[in-house]
């Protein structure tokens, strides 16, 4: 596999027309490597466009999160969290940068941040990254980036006492989880 890898590598890079035709090749022989596969998938963009929206975060709540319902009865959660990187600068010095994030969670997950999290309490977020726009109170129009979760994991650090399992929008309709979240119209806040 190592002398194919090598072949589609070197004519990628040198940008080879015989590039699709080894890649059908690879994915002919070794269907079942995942190793290969990804390769493909990461490096084929002439046959296939490919694009990620993807965040994933582990932070602190900066405030308790806020849960209001939709005019249809689905619940909706809203809390920040910050995340911080520490490094250390040309001349020795600690330097830290913390960044904001709006969270926002959909149906009976939403209900449980609401119960079970609190100011300061670590979590662990994985979702996609929304921008939408809305028009202030002058009129003027804003735009707010947001993460809709897809899961939340509550970890052990922060302000909450209760310790609640994963939630996962992908767990099962009964709990009222999962889908596409509602149009901007349907979002109480």
């Amino acid at each position: 596999m190592s002398k194919i890898l090598s072949s589609i590598i070197s004519e990628r890079s040198h940008g080879s027309q015989g590039f699709s035709r080894r890649t059908s090749l690879l994915t002919k022989e070794y269907t079942g490597d995942k190793v290969a596969l990804l390769f493909l998938s990461i490096c084929d963009s002439r046959e296939a466009l490919m694009s990620v929206n993807k965040a994933i975060l582990i932070g602190n709540l900066g405030k308790d999160p806020e849960v209001r319902f939709t005019s249809t009865g689905r619940a909706v959660a809203r809390f920040p969290i910050a995340t911080s990187e520490v490094w250390t600068d040309a001349e020795g010095n600690r330097q830290e940068r913390t960044e904001w994030h709006n969270i926002i969670v959909w149906g009976k997950q939403g209900e449980t941040c609401g119960q079970y999290l609190a100011k300061g309490r670590q979590v662990f977020v994985e979702g996609s990254i929304r921008t939408r726009s809305y028009d202030d109170k002058s009129g003027n129009k804003r735009y707010v980036t947001e993460i809709v979760a897809q899961r939340v994991r509550f970890l052990g650090g922060g302000g909450g006492t209760r310790i609640a399992p994963e939630t996962d929008s992908g767990a099962s309709d009964e709990m009222g989880v999962g889908g596409p979240p509602p149009a901007d119209d349907d979002i109480p806040f």
